[in-house]
């Protein structure tokens, strides 16, 4: 999976659905875990909420998602799945 925003984690979680043994890696220029960007720019910033995780580090461990932050990907090779 390439992004860690709420539809990278999201394609995750209902890949996770229909297959549990398939290693998983969610890339990320991120540097920090998935958040939920909306809360972030309005309850947030509002003093509404303190919490702006989005199921974060724990949810890919859980889930066996290897999460990478801080990688850019500049570009895919789909032939050499890489």
């Amino acid at each position: 999976m390439i992004g860690s925003g709420p539809a990278g984690v999201a394609a995750a979680a209902a890949f996770r659905e229909y297959c549990d043994d398939v290693p998983v890696r969610m890339l990320t220029a991120d540097v920090d875990r998935p958040y939920f960007r909306p809360p972030l720019s309005k309850e947030f910033l509002r003093g509404e909420t303190e919490d702006v995780s989005r199921d974060g580090a724990e949810w890919c461990a859980d889930h066996g998602v290897e999460l990478l932050t801080g990688t850019r990907v500049d570009a895919i090779e789909v032939e050499q799945r890489v």
